[in-house]
């Protein structure tokens, strides 16, 4: 929580609480420093519209200008402002959000075909991905050096060890490369195609390019409907 120093009914000054400690050792208490007209700053006395457009508007807190002394409360309310986005802040806002929708697609579990019968390759983060890689070079070299049906481990989403070739590893973990780049290439035509259409159309305005950015539905063409 945030507090205000006023002077004169006005915040002057923006502060964290101050820690300042009675004579017994205990920090002292926010009606010792209404003394000192420093006051607290409630989120709950906040004025503001929880479902604002925030695709389209900036929402700008905590400056003092903003802010009104409520004498009878004993607390500074908050009022929030709002400033209408530019075009390159919904642009970037857009395109980052294609970057986010990517991300979900690229570290999330893929159904496969495993030899065994179908299950889930478990792809959470970076750590996972670099697991797969790791096993499908280690299966690569063995079918370089004429083992192709040596054998091979994989611990699936379930926790059930999997048991195939290296040459069927090899197989899965280039299925996981090509979904990877399926979500990339999907991410590329968003941004680098169609949204910088958008963009760089000289005969819209930037109101009509900021209408039509934020209409576009980027969250299409992810899915991959049949697993291998």
């Amino acid at each position: 929580m945030f507090y205000g120093k006023v002077e004169n009914q006005k915040v002057v000054e923006l502060m964290t609480k101050p820690k300042w400690f009675f004579d017994d050792g205990t920090i002292v208490d926010d009606l010792y420093l209404q003394t000192e007209h420093i006051y607290p700053i409630p989120e709950s006395a906040a004025d503001y519209q929880d479902d604002y457009d925030f695709l389209r508007y900036n929402r700008i807190v905590n400056e003092k200008d903003d802010l009104i002394f409520d004498s009878q409360l004993k607390n500074i309310k908050n009022y929030f402002k709002y400033e209408e986005k530019t075009l390159d802040e919904v642009y970037a806002f857009v395109q980052q959000d294609v970057i986010n929708v990517r991300n979900s697609f690229v570290y999330s579990d893929i159904e496969y075909n495993f030899p065994s019968g179908m299950g889930f390759i478990q792809l959470r983060n970076e750590e996972d991905v670099r697991n797969i890689q790791v096993n499908g070079m280690e299966a690569l070299k063995d079918v370089v050096e004429g083992n192709p049906t040596k054998t091979h481990y994989f611990m699936d989403e379930s926790n059930t060890l999997r048991e195939m070739t290296a040459q069927q590893m090899v197989d899965m973990t280039s299925f996981v490369k090509s979904v990877g780049q399926h979500h990339y290439s999907v991410s590329w035509t968003h941004k680098h195609v169609n949204l910088k259409a958008i963009y760089e159309n000289d005969s819209l305005t930037d109101e009509q390019k900021i209408d039509e950015l934020l209409a576009y539905d980027y969250r299409t063409g992810w899915v991959i409907e049949t697993p291998v």
